[in-house]
């Protein structure tokens, strides 16, 4: 299954309930079997094997000026100590 030319593992398809027709668009594998990203409408149910995560409303914009931009160096850090610890604790 490709998704703009971008060839999906089977693994994708099995954690996001995935098909050729809704493979989640921006899915993306960043450690083999282990940490992936992928942007979806609602969030699945974690299993005995998978757990998933959506910081939505944790990590939320304080807009200066009514503009849009990213999230800040500070917010970036927390989210980089939760994907740390939560990776430490799935390799126990």
């Amino acid at each position: 299954m490709t998704v703009e030319g971008v060839r999906h593992s089977a693994i994708l398809s099995a954690l996001f309930g995935g098909t050729d027709e809704s493979d989640p668009l921006g899915a993306a594998q960043f450690i083999k079997e282990r940490l992936y990203f992928a942007t979806l409408r609602s969030k699945p149910k974690s299993t005995a094997n998978t757990h998933y995560f959506c910081t939505d409303d944790e990590f939320v914009y304080e807009n200066f000026y009514a503009d849009f931009g990213p999230l800040n160096l500070a917010m970036l850090y927390r989210y980089c100590c939760k994907l740390n610890k939560k990776l430490k604790v799935s390799s126990c």
